[in-house]
């Protein structure tokens, strides 16, 4: 079942221990699957007439190729197939074992590049690609023994066809007139519906190919696993060709969740930690937005409406308190900051259309950088988030990017100069110079205050810093050199 779309696997980095990916390895006679629909006791090759089908089958041919430059094979093969990704380790204990053969006794006569046939009948009929993979055991230059496959040679798919009677057959012999279907049953010893099985059969393999992939185009966890990538370019996800084939369906599985739930905030913060490797809030301006409010109209926890019930009603004091605010702001606690953009704001706030407190207004926080992973820069990932809103959000709402500012710089100068020269008079006083720096951001957001600030110390971005020099600092000796006349 080769394709034009193989060449992907040769790409991928993830392979056994114990095993080397060799690419000229086999390349005069790579691995073949061939996807089969004969039906039981029918010879596939002439030249093993003695291997013959009970039941439905994969032909699976092999060799022993000429050894590769910087290895001797000993004369070892073993063929794996696993469902849904190629074997990279012949070790896998995922995989099953399909051919372990040992020809290191007749490797001196026994023809290279020239093929064996195994047919392999432990598979299913319900369509399942298996993936194979033949390894080759040999000796490097050292003396060490190691596995090898080729990442192009040594690769094939295939999937078992219908080993029965050809119902496209059965079709075309019952289109015949009766008269003829019975003279050809009584004097023709079925001549006539044999020829009209053997014209059936590839009918039937195309429809069983176009069932196939019809039952399964749009399924990450079943489909060819060469068809991966086109269902990544349709939902704008980029295919990691590095990655076994495993793995490229968990990730097109992700992506194709992610698109079904489009536009949730749930997909948003996903999407977007994935990407820039940053822990991601989103905080709606509709939650934040104030309603116009006497005291009459305000809503008191404690009084509930007179027709209220709170049996089939609910506790009107969990109603109100979980409502926005509507009430008239506090703002003489000194205690509650007011960090502008922040969704920490200890009240709400009558909405601003020039930021992201307003009805449409979404508010993108960067938090923190996940532990795993490599997170971008604060630069690159604002400015990342800043080219997929279009792509990932919706049209007419507000957003605001917002990322913390966190640094952690360490910087080490370690210097040692030792030497002795007659010529130059001794240091007799020693310096040390030790300059410590200290920065402390407790809020890492510029802060407006509503009120007297307590510490005189701190700036108007509520950081503090210090430096000082520590040690004795000794003076830089010059020294005269004695010159004889």
């Amino acid at each position: 079942m080769a394709t034009h779309e193989s060449w992907q696997f040769s790409f991928v980095r993830e392979i056994g221990e114990g095993t080397k990916s060799v690419p000229n390895l086999g390349y005069r006679s790579p691995l073949k699957v061939e996807i089969s629909g004969l039906t039981s006791g029918s010879a596939p090759n002439e030249d093993f007439p003695q291997i013959v089908t009970s039941s439905d089958h994969i032909r699976v041919s092999y060799s022993m190729p000429i050894d590769p430059q910087g290895y001797t094979l000993t004369g070892r093969v073993k063929i794996l197939k696993k469902p849904k990704e190629f074997p990279r380790g012949y070790l896998d204990s995922l995989a099953s074992l399909v051919v372990d053969e040992d020809y290191s006794n007749v490797l001196n006569t026994l023809d290279r590049d020239e093929y064996f046939m195994f047919i392999d009948e432990q598979v299913t009929s319900s369509r399942i690609i298996w993936y194979y993979t033949v390894f080759y055991e040999a000796t490097d230059g050292n003396g060490a023994t190691i596995w090898l496959f080729s990442p192009i040679n040594s690769h094939d798919r295939g999937f078992a066809l219908d080993s029965g009677l050809s119902a496209f057959g059965q079709q075309m012999f019952d289109y015949f007139p009766s008269g003829i279907r019975t003279k050809d049953k009584s004097e023709g010893e079925d001549t006539l519906y044999r020829l009209c099985q053997i014209l059936g059969k590839p009918l039937d393999e195309i429809k069983e190919r176009l069932d196939q992939f019809s039952d399964k185009r749009f399924k990450p966890n079943d489909v060819d696993a060469a068809f991966i990538p086109y269902i990544d370019n349709l939902l704008g996800w980029p295919t990691n060709f590095e990655l076994r084939e495993g793995r490229r369906r968990f990730e097109t599985e992700d992506a194709l969740n992610v698109w079904k739930v489009k536009g949730t905030n749930n997909a948003f913060e996903l999407v977007l930690q994935r990407i820039t490797g940053w822990n991601v809030e989103l905080h709606e301006g509709y939650n934040h937005i104030v309603t116009t409010a006497t005291p009459e109209d305000a809503l008191d926890a404690n009084t509930p409406p007179t027709d209220w019930v709170e049996a089939t009603d609910g506790v009107w004091a969990d109603q109100v308190n979980a409502s926005p605010f509507n009430g008239t702001p506090d703002l003489s606690n000194s205690n509650h900051n007011y960090f502008p953009g922040s969704p920490n704001n200890p009240f709400r706030v009558i909405h601003d259309s020039s930021t992201w407190l307003n009805m449409f207004g979404v508010l993108v926080q960067l938090t923190s950088p996940l532990s795993e992973g490599s997170p971008l820069l604060r630069n690159l990932a604002q400015e990342k988030i800043d080219r997929l809103l279009d792509y990932l959000a919706i049209h007419y709402a507000n957003f605001k990017v917002q990322v913390a500012d966190i640094y952690n710089d360490t910087l080490t100068l370690n210097g040692l100069d030792s030497f002795s020269d007659e010529n130059i008079r001794g240091v007799d006083e020693s310096g040390e110079l030790l300059i410590t720096e200290s920065i402390s951001d407790e809020t890492e957001t510029g802060v407006l205050y509503t009120y007297p600030h307590a510490d005189a110390l701190e700036s108007a971005t509520n950081v503090t810093w210090s430096s000082s020099v520590v040690g004795n600092v000794g003076r830089i000796f010059h020294n005269a050199l004695n010159q004889g006349i």
